[in-house]
């Protein structure tokens, strides 16, 4: 019963129709494309020839009982609004999110895995043959890292930016990272920035060239601190599924 209570609390259930984000049960996955298009199987490559929305859960602390699935549920509402016409891919990466954390290396060492981890998702996708301009990515807390470092490196690659990089709540102290380190705004032709506040939000606004910075209600507050895959901080998922 102990064990129920708190698999419960960090889970929890949809309210009011709200989209599941997390599963019970490991996903054995160090850096994987999925596919997540209507219609099509896991391991069905890239089409060059199509649009493509590439999807990046963040930090998974509750390995291996939970596993996120951000990406099956953009494959959802997209295939209701646009068929196969567009396709959406998961970066599935729940097993390794918090490898170095768990080696006592610290965040930083952490945030070096993220940018790893993006140069592992770019590799996938220039080996794919699909123009950078039909890419866009959407990335979750620390998965706007991966997103950024993978826009680096195609935008390099190719010479030319990817056409959009939408950030979901990153963690404010990695904005640095992110938008100075990383040049988010230098690839990618658009950048939507969607931010929560504290305390169960991790946001803050961006004021730069490029950057279309929004703050998001806040419903939640301190009772997110007490499930986390409902709290502020997940709650900019659902928003932007809805408005999607």
């Amino acid at each position: 019963m102990i064990v129920l209570a708190v698999l419960t609390a960090v889970v929890g259930t949809a309210h009011g129709g709200e989209a599941r984000l997390a599963a019970l049960g490991p996903s054995p996955a160090r850096g994987l494309l999925v596919n997540r298009t209507v219609g099509s199987r896991p391991f069905d490559p890239v089409d060059p020839a199509r649009p493509a929305v590439v999807v990046v859960h963040g930090l998974n602390p509750f390995h291996p009982v939970v596993h996120f699935t951000l990406g099956a549920r953009y494959g959802e509402t997209l295939g209701r609004r646009f068929g196969n016409a567009v396709q959406v891919f998961a970066w599935d990466w729940n097993a390794v999110t918090t490898t170095d954390l768990h080696l006592g290396l610290g965040l930083h060492a952490n945030e070096r895995f993220c940018e790893e981890q993006g140069r592992m998702l770019a590799a996938n996708l220039i080996a794919s043959g699909i123009d950078p301009a039909r890419l866009s990515f959407i990335g979750q807390s620390s998965g706007v890292i991966v997103c950024a470092s993978a826009s680096r490196t195609i935008a390099a690659h190719h010479g030319r930016p990817v056409a959009r990089l939408t950030m979901l709540d990153p963690y404010c102290k990695q904005h640095d990272l992110i938008f100075s380190h990383l040049g988010a705004t230098s690839c990618a032709s658009t950048v939507d920035h969607y931010w929560v506040p504290g305390p169960s939000g991790f946001g803050k606004a961006v004021a730069l060239p490029g950057v279309s910075s929004t703050r998001l209600s806040s419903p939640r507050r301190y009772r997110g601190l007490a499930r986390p895959l409902h709290s502020d901080h997940m709650h900019a998922v659902r928003w932007h599924l809805e408005a999607m």
